[in-house]
């Protein structure tokens, strides 16, 4: 098991109630305040995404969406014209 998947593992096993309560409590110790924060972020993040794009109008859904895509044009865009700045590869001859 990689240290990622340990640390998720060791995420999943604190339940909500007790996550808040440790991040309540003064004087607890930073690793359990982390799991505690891993835990309230996995919860509030997956609820948080859905209200917000609930309360976003498609006028403005569109505007995000745009400014993403001509993001990802320009950075595109960037990456070609430095590929081909790039010197060309040439075969040397070994004699």
């Amino acid at each position: 098991m990689t240290k990622k998947e340990e640390a998720a593992q060791e995420i999943t096993e604190i339940d909500l109630a007790e996550a808040a309560r440790i991040l309540k409590t003064k004087g607890t110790k930073k690793r359990e305040r982390r799991k505690a924060a891993g835990v309230m972020g996995l919860i509030g993040g997956s609820i948080g995404g859905h209200n917000r794009a609930a309360n976003l109008t498609a006028a403005r859904r569109t505007e995000i969406a745009r400014q993403g895509g001509l993001a990802r044009q320009a950075l595109a865009r960037e990456e070609k014209e430095a590929r081909d700045l790039k010197p060309a590869k040439t075969k040397r001859s070994t004699k």
